[in-house]
């Protein structure tokens, strides 16, 4: 659980550098904007990042590969970019780890129904 927790704020603090990051615009010169090449550079430093902090496992490793590329693939497929696809997907992200926090610190709740129907 304690993995998990460290990870889901890690995740979250990503995006919401990226958020802050897209919100801040000092530069209003063309000369000091990031180049479609920086941004990919830039987004492959922080997949990098999440991946050395949570100290993945040699089977979870195996899985790990999909995660960089469905950021470039759904990004390609919406026609946006990652951090426009990150704001986009950030309200469902945020809804699901409520659920996941209530249904983790809430058990009496997930276990009710299988209660009821004489599972448990």
């Amino acid at each position: 659980m304690k993995k998990f927790a460290i990870a889901g704020i890690a995740a979250l603090a990503i995006a919401g550098s990226t958020a802050v990051y897209a919100q801040h615009r000092p530069w209003s010169h063309e000369h000091m904007r990031m180049s479609p090449e920086d941004w990919a550079a830039f987004t492959d430093a922080r997949i990098a990042a999440v991946k050395a902090g949570l100290k993945l496992t040699p089977d979870q490793e195996k899985l790990w590969p999909p995660v960089g590329l469905n950021l470039y693939v759904a990004s390609t497929i919406a026609r946006l970019g990652i951090t426009d696809l990150t704001m986009a997907v950030l309200p469902w992200l945020g809804t699901m780890f409520i659920f996941l926090i209530i249904v983790t610190y809430w058990p009496e709740l997930t276990l009710y129904l299988p209660r009821v129907l004489g599972m448990l």
